[in-house]
């Protein structure tokens, strides 16, 4: 545009006609307007509580899995032992993590995971 701002159609820009420098200062105070008027355009909305209960999402409190929490028969017990000694024996930076349907082994990603079956003699 030839005039530039001066030229402009854009009410926002009435503010940038009357500058004759561009600096920190004048960007705070642009901004600072923009924001105000931004609020007062698009106005934050007054609800009640029982208007926001259908929106609000519950917090499920994580839960804790262990060796205990997996339907395990002693053999099972017995062979899993063996090889988690084995895997967490590979490097000292191994960490093993139970989830919910498998144990993870990890370092950066996983790099084994077991997930518990019953063997059945």
């Amino acid at each position: 545009m030839t005039g530039g701002f001066k030229e402009s159609a854009l009410r926002l820009n009435a503010y940038l006609v009357k500058m004759t420098e561009w600096n920190e200062k004048h960007i705070k105070e642009r901004a600072k307007l923009l924001s105000d008027k931004a609020k007062e355009v698009w106005k934050y909305p007054n609800l009640l509580e029982a208007e926001l209960v259908p929106y609000r999402v519950e917090e499920k409190s994580a839960q804790k899995y262990s060796l205990d929490t997996y339907d395990i028969n002693v053999f099972t017990k017995i062979l899993f032992e063996v090889i988690d000694k084995r895997i967490m024996n590979l490097f000292s930076d191994v960490k093993r993590r139970h989830k919910k349907l498998y144990i993870a082994y990890k370092l950066d990603t996983n790099f084994v995971d077991i997930i518990i079956q019953i063997v059945y003699i």
